[in-house]
């Protein structure tokens, strides 16, 4: 619009041919500005259709962490948006740690032949919920060994056990 008003005065030499120059590449770059917000429109439904959401696992879904209509970011990258967490419910996992006495008492026992080690097999167990009685949920139990240092103490433990039972 500035350009068109700028068009005859430049042409009877009322406005400078700088001004007209300035009003012109405005006009120009406003044109480009239109066609990229253009693009931009016909290409937000392709990728629209590439949008998928899946989980590894199967489960529930826990608490929404971006609420519907929000901009998000996929991928990879660390600006990338976590949407939600899938809690997985069968089967379900109790992960425990040890005291170091029952993990040498059992690695002795090991070594002396009289028990199956964790690591190689899975040993049975009775787990409980907070609010049960007895222990009534057969499992066994998968020990997979880390090292785990104490932040206060800045101690690593060649031998903590992550311990796990997967409930059957």
């Amino acid at each position: 619009m500035n350009l068109r008003r700028a068009e005859q005065p430049s042409r009877d030499s009322v406005i400078s041919s700088v001004d007209f120059d300035q009003r012109k590449s405005e006009a120009a770059l406003a044109g480009s500005d239109l066609a990229a917000a253009k693009a931009a429109l016909d290409t937000a439904p392709l990728n629209f259709s590439f949008t998928s959401i899946a989980s590894p696992i199967a489960g529930r879904v826990s608490r929404r962490l971006v609420d519907e209509g929000n901009l998000v970011v996929g991928g990879t990258s660390a600006q990338t948006n976590l949407l939600t967490t899938v809690v997985q419910v069968d089967p379900l996992y109790v992960y425990f740690d040890t005291d170091e006495r029952a993990v040498l008492r059992y690695t002795r026992l090991f070594e002396l032949g009289q028990r199956v080690t964790s690591r190689n097999a899975p040993n049975p167990v009775q787990v409980a919920l907070a609010d049960e009685k007895d222990y009534p949920h057969a499992s066994c139990w998968s020990c997979t060994w880390c090292r785990r240092t104490t932040p206060s103490t800045s101690f690593t433990s060649p031998t903590t056990p992550s311990c796990r039972c997967a409930s059957s």
